[in-house]
Parts: structure tokens; C-alpha cells; sequence
């Protein structure tokens, strides 16, 4: 069997991407064999209905996007059904581990769990992250709402809970001794356990099932609506991202994994970088090369400031000067923000100054995706939310130490109409284009993040206008 067969079998049987490196190890061949394999692969797969799927290092089988209505009509014939027994026990080993790879969710259950784990993801009860202990891996772990529509605040609270994530950490432990030499005994107590786990399928879908079925089912069919309303948007921007906070849910994204300029939504990193390593009393100062950067923004050398005051001045009035002045000193800054970046979970982004002015004309100072940058702003909101709360003040008048009062309004233009504005921050550069990134809380209490790149110095205000409304009118979160 010739090796692009074998991949396309191996893609299939696992039903998640797997890596170039991965695939070479486990099939015994080269690099170079394994691109030549998934380029003739492409190729078989044309005018068929499944495709090759790549992003970065990763490969994966897909569906052809001409076929996305007749799957998106399979996927509502799916949410209408009863979950089934597999799906069940696929739950409930996720639900009590909270936090699980697929190599143990099969082990326990003794098939392949790889289409039960799609189809629990299709109905939004399971979410798939990176493992934070092998990236090479995913675990799976049971979604917001899903823990709202049983009734529990957290999977602690679910019945017998200690008990069977203990029995399920003991195999995950004694794995390769259970499956070789593990006594009787252990075997016995270990099956005891997982007869626990189906036992509770009962006691835990009596109560839940039935909102499963159907509100949540309701919730699903209006969260479709609402996706293809956002998709209809008449944008200037070339991306956008809209996450629920609340639910750690995205909402709807268009083009929000593709990197781009960010202009000066880059000193949001800067600012949460400082912070990290000093406190916002400790004072600094403003130097000749600071007051250099692009912009007057009214500071003057030599003058000195608390960091808490000039990161909140920094960010309603997107001073360089101000940023420049904050990183200015700081060892290894630049190496410090792009880390934090990668710790915080984002995967497309690297900065090459603090300010994310454009370098020349052809790179910018910053990269990121509209998603990568929900993640930043959600983060500094919840990490220093007395700094980042100021971003949505119309303006600040701020007293340095040197004495000096210094005014500075907001660079948001559409701050008073956007109800329970919670950050915001604009972005402007001849290579960025118009962006902007904001958290609002809606009606319903649900924070949404949305961020808007390459749009238009007035776009940028337009189309976050548009897809505020667009989420008010479907009444999202009700």
C-alpha cells in the first residue's frame, strides 16, 4: 500500500490533526517522504469530498467547504437526536475528570472515542485545548454550559465526584500496568470504578437530560442564527473575533486566526508586561528618546511618573511616548512580552517593539489575530482591572510627580454608545489599517471581547457598531 494511503488512513482513524513529525516517527519514513505522500494525498483528494487540512506543522481530514450546507444540515439533524450510550460515557469520563486526553477516554471505554468526541463537540457540551503538559496532544474538557444546564457550578459538584476522579487518575497512573500486569485485584477495582462512572449516567442525565435535549438544543439553534447573521455583516474590516467571556465560548470570527498589524493595540502587552515586573507606585522617567516617538502627547523629558498613572494615560490617549517611556530600561522586555504572550495561549502573535508603529513600510512593529488579541484584552482586564478599567474614560487628567497636569481624551470615538463599555482600545498605522478592541457586558451579563483588524480609521467604529446591534437585536445571552 503506497505511504499517501496509509496517512489517509491514519488521518481518518484518528479525527483530529496530528503533526508532519508525528506522522514520519509512526510510519518509520522521512520529512521528505511525508511531504511527498500529502502532496499526491491533495492531490487523490480532488473533486472528492473530503480535503487536506494544514495549519502550521499540523494535518488533519476535513470536509469541503462546497459541502458545508449539506453538513451543516447533518449537524442540525445530529443536535435534534437523544445523545446516545457512547455519548454518555464519553461525558461522564470527561465531566469526572475534567481535563482528559483521548488515549484514556478510549482506554477506559475500549473503542475508539475519535467520532463520539466530534459529535460532542458539534452539540458545544466539550471543548478540545492543547495540552498544557504535551502540546502535541488535546485533552477534552466539558464546556460552560453545559455545567449551567446540570445544575452545578463546577464538576466538584457532581455526584460522587472525589471518588470517581480518583479511580480515573489511578488509571491514568497504572495505565501500561493494568493493560500488562496489573493482578486481578486492581483490574476488579478499576472496573468497579468505571461501573460507578455508567451507573452515574442515570443519576446525572435524569437530571440533566432533558435540558440537553431541549433547551439546549433551542440555545444551539439560535447560537447557528446568530453566527450567520455576524457572517452577513457588510465589514471594512478584513478580520474580526467575537468571544463570550462568560462562557469561555467564540462566538463568530472571520478570518480571526490570519496575523496582522496591530498598531497600538500593541501597548495593551506592553502595559501587562510592566505590570508584571513592577508596581504600579513605582515611579520613572520620561527620557529625550521617549519624547522622540511619533506624536506629542504634552510629556517632557525628564519628567517623572507613577507607572499605574502613565499606563492608564498610555492607554486612552495611545501615547508612544508614554509606552516608550514605560518599557524604556526594562531588561529583555521585548522577550518578556512576546513569552507572556505564549503563556496567556497566544499562538499568532510577535511583537517587535512596544509601541506597534509601523518599522518602515513594509513591517509593522506588532502581529496578531483578532482572536489572539480577545485573548490579550480579556487578560489584562481580569489580571490588572484598575489600569485597564481607565481605557474607557472619555478622557484623564493625570498629575505627574514632577508636578505637571496633564489632559488626554479618549482616542475611542464611539465610547457612549456602547452600554457597559468595560475596555477599550484603538489601533492606527498605514500598515494596520483601523483597529479596534473592546469588553462590553450586554443585558443578559454575559462580557463579550470583540476585536476588529484592517478595517479604516472611521470603519473600525462603524463595524463595531454593526456587530453590537446585530448581537443586541438577536438578543444574545438571553
Amino acid at each position: 500500500m503506497h505511504l499517501e494511503q496509509k496517512i489517509e488512513a491514519i488521518l481518518f482513524f484518528k479525527g483530529e490533526p496530528m503533526s508532519r513529525k508525528k506522522l514520519a516517527e509512526f510510519l518509520g519514513v522521512g520529512q521528505v517522504e511525508i511531504n511527498e505522500a500529502l502532496e499526491k494525498l491533495k492531490e487523490n483528494l480532488k473533486n472528492r469530498g473530503i480535503v487536506l487540512q494544514e495549519k502550521e506543522d499540523e494535518i488533519a481530514l476535513g470536509t469541503a467547504s462546497e459541502l458545508s450546507k449539506l453538513i451543516e444540515k447533518l449537524q442540525k439533524e445530529e443536535l435534534n437526536k437523544e445523545l446516545s450510550k457512547a455519548s454518555l460515557e464519553t461525558l461522564s469520563i470527561i465531566l469526572y475528570k475534567n481535563g482528559v486526553n483521548r488515549s484514556l477516554i478510549d482506554y477506559i471505554r475500549g473503542v475508539n472515542s475519535s467520532f463520539t468526541l466530534r459529535a460532542l463537540s458539534i452539540r458545544g457540551l466539550i471543548e478540545k485545548n492543547l495540552d498544557p503538559e504535551d502540546n502535541r496532544r488535546y485533552i477534552y474538557k466539558p464546556t460552560f454550559e453545559l455545567l449551567s444546564f446540570l445544575g452545578v457550578k463546577s464538576v466538584q459538584e457532581l455526584p460522587e465526584y472525589d471518588a470517581v476522579n480518583k479511580s480515573i487518575e489511578f488509571s491514568a497512573q497504572n495505565l501500561a500496568d493494568l493493560s500488562a500486569q496489573a493482578g486481578e485485584f486492581e483490574k476488579n477495582n478499576f472496573l468497579f470504578f468505571i461501573l460507578i462512572i455508567f451507573a452515574l449516567e442515570a443519576i446525572l442525565f435524569s437530571i440533566g437530560n432533558e435540558k440537553l435535549d431541549t433547551a439546549f438544543l433551542n440555545k444551539e439553534n439560535k447560537f447557528v442564527k446568530i453566527q450567520k447573521a455576524l457572517a452577513d455583516i457588510p465589514m471594512q474590516a478584513e478580520a474580526f473575533s467575537v468571544h463570550d467571556e462568560t462562557l469561555n465560548r467564540k462566538i463568530y470570527g472571520k478570518n480571526d486566526d490570519t496575523v496582522m498589524p496591530l498598531a497600538s493595540l500593541a501597548k495593551i502587552m506592553t502595559i501587562i508586561t510592566v505590570l508584571n515586573n513592577r508596581n504600579t507606585n513605582d515611579t520613572i522617567l520620561v527620557s529625550a528618546r521617549a519624547i522622540k516617538e511619533e506624536g506629542d502627547y504634552g510629556l517632557f523629558v525628564n519628567e517623572k511618573f507613577k507607572i499605574g498613572d502613565l499606563a492608564k494615560f498610555t492607554l486612552i490617549g495611545s501615547a508612544n511616548d508614554g509606552a516608550y517611556a514605560l518599557s524604556e530600561n526594562r531588561n529583555n522586555l521585548l522577550e518578556k512580552m512576546n513569552s507572556k504572550a505564549r503563556k496567556i495561549g497566544m499562538q499568532n502573535t510577535l511583537f517587535l517593539n512596544f509601541t506597534g508603529l509601523d518599522i518602515n513600510e513594509n513591517f509593522s512593529g506588532a502581529y496578531a489575530s483578532a482572536q489572539d488579541v480577545n485573548v490579550m484584552t480579556i487578560y489584562a482586564l481580569k489580571a490588572y482591572p484598575e489600569i485597564f478599567k481607565a481605557s474607557v474614560l472619555s478622557e484623564i487628567n493625570v498629575k505627574s510627580e514632577s508636578g505637571f497636569d496633564h489632559n488626554i481624551k479618549n482616542t475611542n470615538d464611539v465610547l457612549k454608545k456602547i452600554p457597559n463599555l468595560l475596555f477599550s482600545k484603538t489601533g492606527f498605522t498605514p500598515l494596520a489599517g483601523g483597529n479596534l478592541t473592546i469588553i462590553y457586558q450586554n443585558e443578559y451579563k454575559h462580557n463579550i471581547a470583540i476585536t476588529v483588524l484592517g478595517s479604516t480609521p472611521e470603519g473600525r467604529f462603524s463595524d463595531m457598531e454593526k456587530i453590537i446591534d446585530t448581537l443586541y437585536n438577536l438578543g444574545y445571552g438571553s
